[in-house]
């Protein structure tokens, strides 16, 4: 290699950065780095680390809570009373009315309200386990697409790096050959210019993969120690659409969709609970009275008392019936919101998987075709003017980008179809 001239050296570097070889990081200086954030680490981590997890899980517990607290029957009334005193002489012995009084009140739910309420809170606390399972799912995306973004950003910088390696190298021989003579000012002036340009490349790279880093590190609510990802690209799987009656089914035991049913059937539940306002509300009474002797000493027999009551909703039925009518306008509602989201969700799965397979196709295009041409058009270099050398080798430098950017593609399309919306 010392042997060759400059130019042919550059050559070889034109060569070798055809390939999709990778630096360990950003920069001259960077060190390799010995243990690098994989996404399963991400993930783990944003997952560990997220304040609304364990949030929805207490709600959960207190929805739960109340639910228990609602089915209780209501609390007796215990009273007691002096009835019918004199007010002439007030004396307790006097008049055979006189008594005192005490006994025990206890009113009934009406219909089956308690297990109603119950059932309520019970759907509610379904709804925040379903609304944390949302959420992971949520997080994941999230954090696969910010890990992502940022191993993309990382790749590019990378090979920017290696350009810059050969660019550097072609610019010093261009140097040397103007000094001699050999070359005009022009050439030199284009390859200082795709120098800068490359520089520009590289504060681009590094802000963007900053960018990504920094919103890693929010959605994990710490900073990560690993300065670098992990090389390789996680494969996130993709599978084609099912016929639209399995991808329904599917879409059915999603959280998005279970909320939706939780919802109908809380609502469900209002309703019987609003037509148990319908029903009479029955209490029952019982006392007993306890009166003096007379006052020649005779006894005077204790009174037992007992009795019911019962609240007629005759004047508010109108009211109920618009409050029963109301929550089955909420629950219809509801119904046309899940059906609404399926539409949504089904033609953007559709969307998506198009979009999966023209990146499939453009990305086996520029393996197949468009890098191994580029590549045996590194053969002639010699004969070419320097500044169409580099023109060629910024051909070649742009199919690497691309074909970086079709695996991220591919990798991002699997990821939205596992998380629809």
């Amino acid at each position: 290699m010392r042997n060759k001239s400059k130019f042919g050296l550059g050559v070889q570097y034109l060569a070798l950065f055809a390939s999709l070889s990778v630096a360990p990081v950003f920069g001259e200086d960077a060190q390799p780095v010995s243990s690098p954030l994989t996404l399963a680490q991400a993930v783990e981590t944003v997952l560990q680390h997220d304040f609304q997890l364990p949030r929805l899980a207490i709600e959960a517990k207190a929805f739960s809570a109340e639910g228990d607290a609602k089915n209780v029957m209501p609390d007796p009334v215990l009273f007691a009373a002096m009835q019918n005193i004199p007010t002439d002489t007030f004396d307790l012995d006097q008049e055979a009315m006189t008594q005192f009084r005490f006994g025990i009140k206890q009113m009934f739910p009406k219909g089956n309200s308690l297990k109603l309420s119950k059932a309520i809170a019970e759907h509610s606390s379904q709804e925040q386990h379903l609304v944390k399972q949302q959420q992971v799912l949520k997080l994941r995306q999230q954090t696969e697409m910010a890990w992502l973004e940022a191993w993309y950003w990382q790749k590019t910088g990378e090979l920017i790096e290696q350009d810059r390696v050969f660019l550097t190298q072609m610019l010093d021989f261009m140097q040397s050959v103007y000094q001699l003579g050999g070359n005009n000012q022009s050439d030199l002036i284009g390859a200082e210019l795709e120098l800068i340009r490359l520089d520009e490349k590289v504060l681009e790279a590094a802000r963007q993969y900053q960018t990504y880093c920094h919103d890693l590190n929010t959605l994990a609510n710490t900073k990560f120690h690993q300065t670098a990802l992990d090389s390789e690209l996680v494969d996130l799987g993709y599978q084609s659409l099912p016929t639209e009656t399995k991808l329904y089914a599917r879409l059915s035991k999603h959280p998005a969709f279970l909320i939706l049913d939780e919802n109908v059937e809380q609502l469900g539940k209002k309703i019987s609970l609003s037509e148990q306002d319908f029903e009479p509300q029955w209490g029952l009474e019982l006392s007993y009275g306890y009166r003096q002797d007379m006052p020649n000493g005779s006894d005077r027999a204790d009174l037992l008392s007992a009795g019911f009551s019962v609240q007629v909703p005759l004047f508010s039925r109108p009211q109920k019936s618009q409050a029963v009518r109301a929550v089955k306008y909420k629950q219809a509602a509801i119904e046309n919101k899940r059906l609404e989201l399926f539409q949504k969700v089904r033609f953007e799965l559709e969307n998506l998987a198009q979009q999966f397979q023209n990146t499939q196709a453009q990305r086996q295009l520029y393996e197949t075709q468009i890098l191994p041409w580029a590549n045996r058009k590194t053969v002639p270099f010699k004969a070419m003017s320097l500044i169409k050398a580099i023109f060629a080798w910024s051909q070649i430098s742009t199919s690497e980008n691309k074909v970086l950017a079709s695996n991220f593609n591919a990798c991002g399309s699997p990821n939205k179809c596992s998380y629809p919306k």
